[in-house]
């Protein structure tokens, strides 16, 4: 996309949307925003899919105590794991391509987890990887940052060595490109028009998580319109 060298950077949601996807794979490194404080009733723990009834919220419960950092939010239970694969296969049992989506998912379902976030990035790697997107992935607490908002966006980009920052346009309203410049930064925001595709169910849907699209027109189909988006 550039020859420069380019960061997109957005909270670890749960399986999240086609746009989401394709701002991981327009950049070199995707940094996954953990540090930041947790928003409740966000697509962090839960998404939507579709089923007979249209769309459903998919919701993976969280204990939560005050104003912790997403990475620090707790998933509550294990029964929540058992119904949400049993609601892939009542939605999506005679989707084209259940079984080479489902044993996926199952893969990182099985797995023991204590924090939403680990949950989360694990799910959106496993899916960036059968989608053949070769994005670096790094936690922002990792880094270290100190500044909020815009500054903390700049703080972050240079510390992974980027020149320029793929933001999505709603960031548009507290994000100055002229500050960005001044930081040897190239603001470039991400132009998305979100793709029609065959689903189940009824008439078209959009921004459900991308596992909608999976599940209907399957991995080759999905890597083909991200290319092309």
């Amino acid at each position: 996309m550039y020859s420069d060298k380019v960061a997109a950077i957005h909270q670890p949601n749960f399986v999240p949307w086609i746009g989401y996807f394709h701002k991981i794979l327009k950049s070199d490194i995707f940094i996954f925003l953990d540090h930041v404080e947790y928003s409740r009733r966000s697509f962090t723990n839960r998404n939507r899919i579709k089923g007979p009834k249209g769309a459903t919220w998919l919701t993976v419960p969280v204990s939560v105590k005050g104003k912790p950092r997403i990475m620090d939010v707790k998933i509550n239970g294990a029964e929540w794991k058992r119904k949400h694969l049993s609601t892939f296969k009542a939605f999506y049992g005679k989707a084209e391509h259940f079984e080479e989506i489902y044993e996926h998912l199952e893969k990182i379902y099985e797995k023991e987890w204590i924090y939403l976030a680990d949950f989360n990035k694990a799910l959106i790697r496993e899916i960036a990887g059968i989608l053949n997107i070769t994005t670096s992935f790094v936690d922002s607490h990792t880094l270290e940052p100190q500044g909020k908002k815009m500054d903390m966006i700049i703080e972050l980009c240079k510390k992974v060595g980027a020149t320029v920052y793929f933001s999505g346009k709603g960031a548009m309203k507290y994000q100055d490109p002229k500050v960005f410049e001044e930081n040897g930064i190239k603001l470039v925001y991400q132009e998305f028009e979100h793709p029609v595709y065959p689903q189940r169910f009824g008439e078209f849907i959009p921004n459900l998580s991308i596992l909608d699209m999976l599940f209907n027109v399957g991995i080759e189909n999905t890597r083909e319109i991200l290319k092309n988006l």
